[in-house]
Order: structure tokens, then sequence, then C-alpha cells
């Protein structure tokens, strides 16, 4: 300080008289304070190490003994061809006691189809006449159906508290029935990650140790069943736990060896201190491996007194200040000045910090949500489309339909959820490319038409002959702005008609105004109700929400969409006479002149016979129906795909339009096919599949010129900007977000000559 200090106010050899001694007096005192605070740092970090040490041997020991009482059932089954039930229970009641650390145990038999019948009249007889084979459901435990072979419990120990699990086929639970394999394989027992027991709070993890059980013959052995032995994890090391817990020490064990990640079996967490390092250790049990992480809380720490160090300190310090302290009364306030600004810039600089991660984070959570949620869509949505192709009674029909409705009010919700916290933060971004509105037109035609036909309600749409057809702007928005509003039209209609009125005005030379009218003969709106409809989570009023469902979100977003664009949208309405919606965008033309006409919009459909273009307009009228029926009868298709439902789902779905199909499980597998058998017409390349991603395995693909120009398209619900243009960059052709709702989805997807042929 007094050398950076000004030099009016200090001398040269003043600064010297006053810095050397000080300087001398306090590093003398700093070295002595590190020397001794190291030395006891040492020490304490060779005693926390002894200690670690102690508990992961403890912890190994306990671990290891636990397994002794499974084992005794291992041997008492092991000896005998036939155990019956009340044979079991006594058993159990005569090894287990009052022993708390065993939760459970049970008996699973491996059991061929041919043999169920008698298996559940066994089970029956003794006692248990509502036993069956069963599985997990969203309901609850339903009857089994058939299948080769089965893994039921058909003993458990004490039955009560393990009732549910009687009857359970081990092999519908997941993961399972790769661990009884392994078992079988290797014929060593296996521990399961750890697990939540049903009527455990989350905090509480359990474990399952499964032992084989083998019948003897004179030359062989064969796999008779299983015993399986259900353990809290806090029973077994609860003693531990509690020690380590009183020296202020936290212990935390991991299931590393999970394909899946980490997963925490126990945790007693401690406020970490900073100098003494936590201890690491892996332990092997039953096929899993367990991470130890032991590390001490600053309250450890606290209960060692290193008084010495801090004598040593202050008291240096104080020489310091006395030598220093009519210097420092003069800088202090210079000084604290300028520390505060430090501060200040500091907490700025965390705050900006802060607020990327935050943003980066939301961004990320979006992307999360927009996949997991779409790729369980996507079965449902497949196996009701399929289902629906079966030979169904008038209600099944009925059922299936309703439940297909719903999934596209599920998917409406994603996307309108999704969207709107995109734009609240400011990371949506419109495009400018060059497009067709007809393309727009048709596809909002085809989407409601034959919903209003339906419903018995007139749908139309009428386009001014006079609008320019190609334009500049953002189509996907454009079209998920009529999606909203005709999707409120049609919802809120139920007698009467619903109309789109298409016309445009030059307001430039290089820009044209759209103006569309979504007009219906609904319910309407009230002038009260209209001031706050544009809001989010808004609708008309409660009754509304109740009647006819949705989230508010749908107009809320249309608006911000529009208004993006450059636009605006109003509405005229009155309760009981039905809404108008008008949009009005503005849009840039193209160097292409090109307006509507009859042939443009019909394509497939019928137009009506009261249409007419004399008047510059064309109406087409809601009986229309497809002329065209999709056909893929001969084409060959490779479908890369590591989730078994969704590749059952589209290998049927694309067969029943004559495709022929061919499976990959992973990215390397599909390469290993394409090169031997390079005769495919196109590829739907999952993104997220082991071994090698679908990104990796389209560049590996390009890479070998025979297969340069086969068209890939990606069928994945990583739908988000950034994963579209990933898609592009590694090499393939489109990209096409699930759910999938029908093969037109596939093809569209298509660069146009590929499409047509």
């Amino acid at each position: 300080m007094v050398i950076l200090a000004d030099k009016r106010y200090f001398k040269f050899s003043r600064r010297f008289q006053v810095v050397v001694p000080t300087v001398f007096i306090f590093s003398c005192s700093s070295a002595l304070f590190f020397w001794s605070v190291n030395n006891t740092q040492e020490a304490l970090q060779s005693e926390f190490d002894r200690k670690a040490k102690r508990y992961s041997q403890n912890i190994a020991e306990r671990l290891e003994l636990s397994k002794s009482k499974v084992q005794s059932y291992q041997a008492f089954f092991q000896g005998s061809n036939y155990i019956s039930y009340n044979e079991f229970e006594q058993f159990s009641k005569a090894l287990l006691g009052k022993v708390n650390t065993l939760h459970g145990v049970g008996w699973t038999e491996i059991t061929p189809h041919r043999e169920r019948k008698n298996t559940v009249n066994a089970l029956r007889e003794q006692g248990y006449p509502d036993f069956e084979f069963t599985a997990p459901s969203q309901d609850g435990m339903v009857k089994l159906g058939i299948k080769d072979v089965y893994y039921p419990v058909l003993y458990v120990y004490p039955y009560e508290q393990n009732r549910r699990a009687l009857g359970l086929d081990l092999s519908e639970l997941p993961g399972r029935l790769d661990i009884l394999n392994s078992i079988e394989q290797t014929g060593k027992g296996r521990v399961t990650p750890p697990i939540t027991l049903v009527q455990e709070n989350e905090n509480e993890r359990s474990f399952i140790i499964y032992l084989p059980v083998w019948k003897k013959y004179t030359n062989n052995e064969e796999l008779r069943g299983f015993i399986s032995g259900v353990y809290r994890a806090s029973g077994i090391l609860g003693s531990v736990l509690n020690d380590a817990q009183k020296h202020n020490i936290g212990i935390l064990i991991s299931d590393i060896s999970s394909k899946s990640g980490a997963e925490v079996l126990i945790e007693r967490a401690v406020s970490a201190h900073s100098f003494i390092e936590a201890n690491q250790f892996t332990i092997d049990f039953h096929g899993s491996q367990y991470q130890i992480v032991i590390s001490p809380s600053a309250e450890y720490v606290s209960n060692v007194n290193d008084w010495v160090s801090w004598v040593i300190l202050i008291c240096g310090f104080f020489i310091s200040a006395l030598v220093q302290a009519f210097i420092l009364m003069m800088s202090g306030a210079i000084e604290h000045t300028n520390e505060m600004v430090k501060r200040k810039t500091k907490q700025l600089t965390l705050a900006i910090e802060k607020a990327q991660s935050a943003s980066q984070a939301k961004s990320m959570f979006l992307a999360n949500m927009n996949h997991e949620l779409r790729t369980p869509l996507n079965a449902i949505i497949g196996l009701v489309t399929l289902c629906l192709k079966t030979d169904l009674s008038n209600k099944q029909a009925s059922y299936l339909q309703d439940a297909k409705l719903a999934t596209h009010t599920l998917m409406s919700l994603i996307n309108q959820s999704l969207d709107y916290a995109k734009i609240e933060s400011g990371k949506l971004e419109l495009e400018k490319i060059e497009f067709d509105l007809s393309d727009v037109i048709k596809k909002i035609y085809a989407v409601f038409q034959m919903q209003a036909k339906q419903k018995g309600i007139d749908f139309k749409l009428i386009i001014d002959t006079h609008i320019n057809r190609m334009l500049m702007g953002d189509p996907l928005r454009v079209e998920q702005v009529l999606l909203n509003l005709c999707s409120n039209a049609l919802k809120f209609t139920d007698v009467g008609s619903v109309s789109i009125n298409v016309t445009a005005k030059t307001i430039s030379h290089q820009h044209e105004e759209v103006i569309i009218r979504i007009k219906d003969s609904g319910i309407g709106i009230s002038k009260e109700q209209q001031a706050t409809l544009f809001q989010s989570f808004q609708q008309a009023d409660n009754t509304t929400t109740r009647k006819y469902g949705g989230t508010g979100l749908g107009l809320a977003i249309s608006k911000q969409l529009v208004e993006l664009m450059g636009g605006h949208i109003v509405i005229n309405s009155e309760i009981g006479k039905g809404c108008e919606f008008v949009i009005t965008l503005r849009l840039q033309k193209t160097q292409q002149s090109t307006t509507f006409t009859s042939q443009t919009i019909e394509q497939g459909y019928l137009a009506d016979e009261s249409a007419d273009e004399t008047d510059n307009r064309i109406e087409i009228a809601s009986a229309s129906e497809s002329k065209q029926k999709m056909s893929l009868h001969g084409v060959r298709v490779l479908l890369v795909e590591d989730i078994e439902i969704n590749r059952m789902i589209a290998t049927e779905l694309l067969e029943s339009y004559g495709a022929k199909v061919t499976q990959a499980c992973d990215g390397q597998q599909a390469v290993h096919t394409l090169k031997s058998d390079n005769d495919f017409d196109v590829v739907l390349m999952d993104i997220q599949v082991p071994v090698m991603d679908g990104l990796q395995a389209t560049k590996v693909i390009r890479a070998v010129p025979q297969l340069a120009k086969i068209p890939i398209l990606a069928m994945t619900a990583n739908a988000m900007n950034e994963d579209i243009d990933n898609c592009h960059a590694a090499g393939m052709n489109g990209h096409i977000a699930k759910p999938i709702h029908m093969v037109s989805s596939i093809l569209a997807s298509l660069p146009g000559p590929q499409a047509q042929s």
C-alpha cells in the first residue's frame, strides 16, 4: 500500500523506512503461520484418511455379511426338489426371527408356458386363491399375457408387506431380465441397482440380491430358479452411518456400474470443508461396483483448535499494523473505495455468468423435455394407428379415435408450452426463406376438412386469385398460427360453419399485406372477455376450460408470433354469434410472380360446385376427400431405431403401405448393413442410438462412395432448430420430428425428385 501511494506524500526514503521493516516482520509471521497451518492440516488429513479407510472396510464387510441369510435359502432350496409355501414360511420364521435388515425374501421359479396353469393351480390350492402371473402397469398389477417362459415370484416372506410381489414376472421389470440372464450365464449371484421400495420414502434406498438355484442331474445342471433378498441399505449400514455422523463425517455410496450413470445407494451429506480432501474407494459386490466417498464436515475440522498458528499471524499483523498505523489511516478511505468497486464488479460479473448459465440450462431443459415427451408419445400414436387398422368393434374404434384425438391435443400442448418458453426467454428465431403460401393453405385445409365433416359443419376456403403465392417469411410459424386459430374455431363450433378467407393488398413494390380471416358460428366471446383473451393461460371463462379443455396458450403464442412477423391480429365477436379473427401479415415478395388458381388449391380435393373465379376468388368446400392413396410397394427401407416398440410400430406402419423394412438397432449395425447391401431406397435414422449415434453413422455412410447419394432422414424426438441444423450438417436429407403420424410425413421430408419417386 505504501509503495503504491502517491509520490507527493511518500518520499523514497520514507517509503524504504516504512516498507522494509513492515514487509520483513509480516513475511516472517506469515511464513511461520503457513508452516504451522500446513503441519496441522497434514496431521488432520492423515488422521481422517485412517478413519475413512476403516469406514470403507466396515462397509465392505457388512455388505458381504448381508448375503449370508440369502445363501441359507439357496442351500435350503438346492437340497430339495420341491418345497411347499408352508415349508418356506416356517423356514423363514425360524431363520429370520426379528431381523430387520432383510426386508423380504422371495422364491422365483423359471416356468415354461406349458407349466403355467399347473403352477397357478398349485399356489391357489396352498391358500392363495387369487394367485396369478402378473406384470406392473399404470393401473397397478395386471394379469400377464402369454409368453414362452415366465419368471414369477411364487413365494414371498413376510407376506403382508410383500404381497404385491406374489406372482410378479421379474422379466417385466426394467433391466431385471438382464440380471437373471447374467446369473444363468455366469452361475454367480447378482445385485440390482439401488431401488426405492413402494412403501418407503425416496430417501430410503434398497437393493435386491439374486442367487441361482440349480436342478442337479447325473451329468448336467439346469437352472431351476432364483432366491432373492431385499435389503434396506440403511438397515445394513446403520451402525456405520450413525458412527460417522456422530464424528461429523459424511458417507456417499453410489452404484457406478449402471450404463445410465451413477445411482445413489446411501447419502449422508455434510457441509464440506476446503483443505481436508475426501477419500474415495471402489468395491465389487455381486457384479456391481460401489463407489464410496467419505468426506469431513466443517464441524470435524472445527473440533481441532489451531491456536498457535493464529497467535503467530495475529501478533505479526499487529506489529506490522503499529508500524504502518499513520499511513493506513491516511490511505484507508481510498483503499476502501477501491475495494468496494472491485467487489461490485465481481458481483456484477457473477450475476452475468449466473444469468448466462440459467439461460443455457433453460435451453437444455427445453431440448430434453422436447425429446422425453415426444418419445413415449410416438409409441402411443403409433400403437393407436396400428390398432385402428385391425378389425375392431364400433365401440373399440370409437375409443381409439378418442385416444388419437387426445394424443393430438397432447402434442399441441407440448409444442405450445415449448414455444411459449422460447418466446418468453427471447430464444425463438424466425426463418426468412422463400415459401409457397398455397402449400400452407392446402395443409391447413387438409388437416381440418375431415374434422369438420365429422362434426357436420361446413368448412370453406376462399382465396383471392390476385395473391402472390411465392413470399419470403417463416412458413412453419404462419402454419402454426393458422392451426391454432382453426383448431379453436372448430372446437367451439358445433353447428353452422367455419371459413378461411384469404385476401391480399400490395403496399409496396417489395411487400404484400396478406389478410386471413378465420370466421366461425360458434359460442362467441363477450367484449369483457376479449380484453384478456390474448394473455397467457387465459380462456373466455372457467366453464370454457372445463367443457372444451386447453391451456390458454394458443392465442397468446399466435399473437406473439404474428407480431414477431411484423403483423397484428384482432378479434370481432359477440356472445352466441361466433368469432372472426383477422390476421394481417406483412410479407416480402419474391422474384417469382405466381398467383392462385383452382388447380393450385385442389390437388387432390373436390372443388365445390359453387366455386367461381369470375369474382377473383376460389372457393373450396369441406366435402372434399383425397383422390390418391399412398403406396410404398417395393420400396426398401432401412429402419435404425434402438427402442423395440418404436421399431415395431414403424415397421408395421411402413409394411402396411407395401414397404420392405430391414431393422438396425444402432448406428454401427446400420453402417455394416449398408456396406453389405446398398440396395436401399431410404434410411430412417434415429439420432440417439447406442454404440454409434445417428449423426456419426450418417457421416460414416456419406464417406462411402457407393452410399453417398442414398436418402437419409432423421426420424427422432430431437425437434429443436439446432437439432435440425445438426442433422443437415451431418449429411441427412431431411428431418421428421416424433411422433410420426403418417407415412406421408416421411415422403414429405425428402427432397423433390426423391419424394416423387
